[in-house]
């Protein structure tokens, strides 16, 4: 049962106690209602001590500590207060003591015990009952996704709304699709693609300076042109030279052939 269930039922059930207490004396009346109020609600702060202690959690903010178990986040179920031993143990202590806070303690944590075996067993895929029983949880480690095996919920934002409606079973939280995962891994905007653009520039820019290197070496050396596919870059895309301008091109090597011969 969510929080906010508990408080309501509890604040309902301490108002019955001291409506139904009248005829009692003022404190007794009043400390029967403070125990029906520490057993209601206030039994929840084993699952702040399993936070903490079990848990290794640090962050105590309240709306973290109830997302925390509303969204099926816990590894040991522990839950001291939540087990049928304890309740035997304080049954037999409330009437060896006539401990009248003890008896309205017990009243209001049986309360929650049957509210939690009604709502949270709704919820449960496996059967809820021997949940509550500190052997069997010890039996099994206190392992919650072994005791419980619930499904991964999710919590609303909202923390009042969090807190009186809970997390529904079926709420679960979306996983990342193949296309999302796309989508985050491709750069979406003009200024992230830069860095690739100037890497592929550089790139270009080197092929071109070798090729250009080469061709020096080469006419340096044998007086040889150019191997076809050796130049890189643009070099290699040149245009090609329109037939009607090829015996120029002829005739204007030619001429620069001869001067360098005469």
């Amino acid at each position: 049962m969510s929080p906010g269930g508990h408080l309501v039922t509890t604040v309902a059930a301490c108002a019955g106690s001291l409506a139904l207490t009248r005829s009692l004396p003022p404190a007794d009346s009043l400390a029967l209602a403070a125990g029906v109020a520490l057993g209601g609600f206030f039994i929840d702060v084993d699952h702040a001590i399993d936070y903490v202690v079990f848990e290794r959690q640090r962050d105590l903010r309240p709306g973290v500590f109830i997302r925390y178990y509303l969204e099926g986040r816990l590894r040991r179920a522990v839950l001291v207060l939540h087990s049928y031993e304890v309740f035997v143990l304080l049954g037999v202590l409330a009437w060896w003591l006539d401990a009248l806070p003890l008896a309205g303690y017990l009243a209001g944590a049986l309360s929650h015990l049957v509210l939690d075996l009604i709502f949270n067993g709704r919820q449960a895929p496996r059967a809820i009952a021997p949940f509550y029983s500190f052997a069997y949880r010890a039996a099994h480690r206190f392992a919650a996704a072994v005791l419980l095996g619930l499904a991964p919920a999710r919590a609303p934002r909202e923390f009042w709304v969090m807190f009186f409606t809970g997390a529904r079973a079926g709420d679960t939280p979306p996983r990342p699709s193949c296309r999302a995962w796309t989508t985050a891994a491709t750069p979406a905007s003009p200024s992230s693609r830069e860095p690739a653009r100037r890497l592929r520039r550089g790139l270009q820019d080197e092929e071109r300076r070798r090729g250009v290197v080469g061709l020096e070496l080469r006419q340096r050396v044998g007086g040889q042109g150019p191997r076809p596919g050796l130049l890189l870059g643009p070099l290699q895309h040149q245009a090609p030279v329109d037939a009607r301008q090829r015996p120029r091109h002829r005739e204007a090597a030619t001429g620069e052939g001869l001067q360098r011969a005469g």
